[in-house]
Formats: C-alpha cells, structure tokens, sequence
C-alpha cells in the first residue's frame, strides 16, 4: 500500500506538470468561437462620453473587432486626442490596441511547438483561453455560424454599428512593423509577407483565414510583436483601420508536445498496471480514468 500511494503520489505530480506546460486545447478539443473580426464602423458622431456632439473619426473605416460574448471592442480604431476645451487632434489607433487587450492583464501569448507545416517551429496555438484564437472572419459569417458559438445579440450590438455590409470590399492585412524573428503564416503557406507588405484575407462578406505567428525553435527568449491594419484592395473603397498589434513571447525551455504527452501516458498506464498486479484495482485505486477526470 506505502508504495502504491508513492506511484499515485508521482502521477499526480506529474499531471500537474504537464497541465502546466501543454495547451489546454491539446487536453480536451473544443469548439472555440472566432475571437476576431472584420467589420465597417458605421457610427458618425459620438452621443456620449468626451467627444459626444463630435464626429467619429473611425467611422466607414475598416475596423478590427474582438469578441466579448454580447458586444464588441474596436480594436485600435482611430480616436481623438486631447480634451475638449483644449485642442483635439485625431490618431490614427487608440488606447485598446493590442491582443491580448492591455487592460485585461492577460500576458502576451507564448509560442509552442508546432507540428505539420510548422514541426521544427514555435507557433501560436488556439486554447480555451482568451485571446489564443487567431482566426480572423468576416463579422458577416456570425449569423450563419452554429447558433451556439455566439451570442444571439453579438452580431446586432451597439445599435447596430458593426453590422452594416461589406459589399464589394476585398479585405487584405497590411503589415507595418513586426519584431525581428517573427514571421506570420497560415494553413498553407509559412511566410504571408515573403513578397511585400500585403496579404488578401478575402471577401468582405465573408473572409475566414487562420494566422499562424512563428518563430524559429531556438529563437531568443522575450517579447515579439507583428502591428498591421486593415485595407480594401476591392471597389467599395473602404477606409483602412487605425494600427493594431498582436503580441506574443518565447518562453524559457517549451516542453514539445509529443515528449510530455507520452510521459503523462505512461505514467497512468504504470499505475494501472502497478494496482492490478497488486490485486488493488478493484477496491483501493480509482484507475487511469479517475486520474484522467482530476485533470478535467
């Protein structure tokens, strides 16, 4: 018994382990909604707040939208500067403009093995977790989606102001700055930027490309960042979006994701095997499924 509970003691420890450095998406698959989205600004004047009376300088501009359940943040959409009486001037982003949000104190995304077209690489990888999900969509693909990955008012919040059509728009990303090392991809393709600064996203109405931001595997520890903004490359000459950045980091010594989840493997496999050649499995030890629901 002292050394059966000496084994569950180590796999124990051991699953907390690997809860801490695997992705949770790579624990248990899940259905995650798009987080970001296209949309047009459709508000002209402010009615509340600082600037309300004042015109919006965001409006019929290309806008980048992040998701929150039942309405949406504009994403370094353009904005004054200054309060009024002074003078006021116009910017071209705002104060919210980088994913993860700053207020949220959520830490930029860390970069982990990848695998496939990105094996040898360190690449973002969709989570659970806020933020994680780099797909980008047309805001106009939320009302086809399945009814429960968005809230049913998402689509129609504020008043309406996201929601106006983006016909004859073709929507591109436009890269401004990136750090050193970092390089954007997507499904197919490991360097959208190899050959300039602009890359087609797709139809206005209905656009939907996951982003891939990568680096070498043994790139430098520390922050890396990619700043763009939206432009219309179709006839309906929309006006670009103010800048944005996505932030992630290389974290100290990532554990691959085939060595840690065969380690966790093997550890469960060891105490069944261990409880049933004791003759404990029956009474005493739950199994590898109760070890496996601890981790839920």
């Amino acid at each position: 018994m002292r050394h059966l509970k000496i084994l569950q003691s180590s796999v124990i420890a051991a699953a907390v382990l690997i809860v801490s450095v695997l992705p949770m998406g790579s624990l248990r698959a899940a259905s995650l909604a798009t987080e970001l989205f296209v949309g047009k600004d459709t508000l002209e004047t402010f009615t509340q707040g600082t600037y309300a009376g004042l015109p919006n300088p965001n409006s019929g501009r290309l806008t980048l939208l992040f998701n929150h359940g039942d309405h949406f943040h504009g994403i370094g959409a353009y904005s004054y500067v200054g309060v009024p009486p002074d003078p006021i001037s116009v910017r071209p982003t705002n104060g919210n403009n980088r994913i993860p949000e700053g207020y949220s104190g959520v830490p930029s995304v860390t970069l982990a093995p990848g695998a496939g077209l990105y094996a040898g690489k360190l690449v973002n990888q969709a989570t659970e977790e806020e933020y994680t999900n780099t797909r980008i969509e047309s805001i106009h693909r939320i009302p086809g989606a399945p009814a429960e990955l968005y809230d049913p008012s998402l689509f129609n919040s504020s008043s309406n102001r996201w929601s106006s059509p983006l016909n004859n728009a073709v929507v591109a990303l436009q890269l401004v700055s990136i750090t050193p090392g970092l390089r954007v991809g997507n499904e197919v393709g490991l360097d959208l930027f190899a050959h300039g600064d602009t890359y087609t996203l797709g139809d206005g109405n209905s656009l939907s490309m996951l982003l891939l931001f990568w680096t070498e595997a043994d790139a430098p520890t520390g922050p890396y960042s990619a700043e763009f903004r939206l432009v219309d490359l179709g006839s309906a000459g929309l006006a670009p979006s103010g800048t944005f950045n996505l932030d992630f980091q290389v974290a100290a010594q990532p554990v691959p994701l085939p060595a840690a989840a065969w380690l966790f493997a093997g550890a469960v496999v060891a105490l069944g095997g261990y409880a049933r050649k004791t003759g404990l499995s029956k009474g005493n030890v739950a199994g590898p499924a109760a070890a496996s629901d601890a981790l839920r």
